[in-house]
């Protein structure tokens, strides 16, 4: 944690990802992508004067909102001192966590994803999670292990069933940020390794405010198994067209697409397939592209 000095009391900020909450992290992933931030410009040539000026004003207005609301959340300032704070102030408070934050991941995971295996070097070590178990509400869970082959070569997610990687893999698609306490709970397994939905929708609400550094290690975790698969099982990663650049995008149908085309669209078939492990699954799924069924 850093302090801070605001009206002569100390307040403390998240500086490390073990510290930092995803629902911390979020907000300022939205501030970053919200319209008043990524909007372009190239039609003001061709608008009324007085339209641009008055979207400006309500822009600045609604950045200010979202700034006090940040230091809010992030320090726990108070909100009749947060609106005193200096505008320029607050900016550069913000500005300073999405260099510290935002940037540094996007640069990691932009890598990562497309499997330019000189990120491995990259990845700062807060960013990857050496324990296994981590508390959510009143349970201990694990994080999906590892495991090395006779030969030494690691294989990621061993123990994942196909259910929880087909879901995890179309979440993460989806949008792998604001999805990311699903995937968690998806993941991660209590005392009963059973995949029930309900069970995972409850972890996930519980999940709000797990630390990034278990998040990061997740989705670093699932790149790198993707990453393993597509060396083994390359036809179920065959590109129906256009260009695929992360780990994730499978021809041009999803994950879960898949799983019911495995089990041949019959609800008996459907649930053996989703029990399966993972690697087994995929060696199913390539199996049959190559047979051509």
């Amino acid at each position: 944690m850093v302090s801070l000095q605001i009206n002569k009391h100390t307040y403390f900020c998240p500086s490390d990802w073990a510290e930092l909450k995803w629902s911390q992290f979020i907000a300022l992933n939205r501030f970053v992508h919200c319209p008043e931030n990524t909007r372009t410009t190239e039609n003001n040539d061709q608008r009324n004067p007085n339209d641009v000026e008055e979207n400006k004003q309500y822009f600045i207005r609604t950045n200010a909102e979202k700034e006090i609301e940040l230091l809010i959340l992030f320090c726990g300032v108070e909100q009749h001192i947060a609106m005193c704070v200096d505008p320029m102030d607050r900016k550069q408070f913000v500005t300073s966590l999405i260099r510290h934050f935002i940037d540094p991941l996007q640069m990691a995971f932009n890598r990562h994803e497309t499997m330019d295996r000189s990120i491995d070097e990259s990845i700062p070590d807060s960013m990857t999670l050496q324990k296994h178990e981590f508390r959510c509400g009143n349970e201990t869970l694990c994080l999906p292990l590892s495991e090395q082959t006779f030969d030494g070569e690691w294989v990621p997610l061993c123990e994942v069933s196909a259910i929880q990687w087909c879901e995890a893999a179309d979440l993460y698609l989806a949008d792998k940020w604001e999805y990311a306490p699903l995937i968690a709970a998806v993941l991660c397994k209590g005392e009963d390794s059973r995949y029930i939905e309900r069970v995972v929708k409850r972890r996930a609400e519980l999940m709000r405010d797990m630390p990034m550094s278990i998040i990061t290690a997740l989705f670093l975790a699932l790149n790198d198994a993707h990453r393993k698969m597509k060396e083994l099982y390359s036809a179920c990663y065959s590109k129906k067209s256009g260009a695929v650049d992360s780990a994730q995008k499978v021809s041009s149908f999803s994950w879960n697409e898949l799983l019911l085309w495995a089990g041949h669209f019959r609800a008996d078939e459907i649930e053996q397939v989703r029990s399966m492990n993972c690697y087994d699954f995929m060696a199913l799924v390539n199996g049959r592209i190559k047979a051509g069924d």
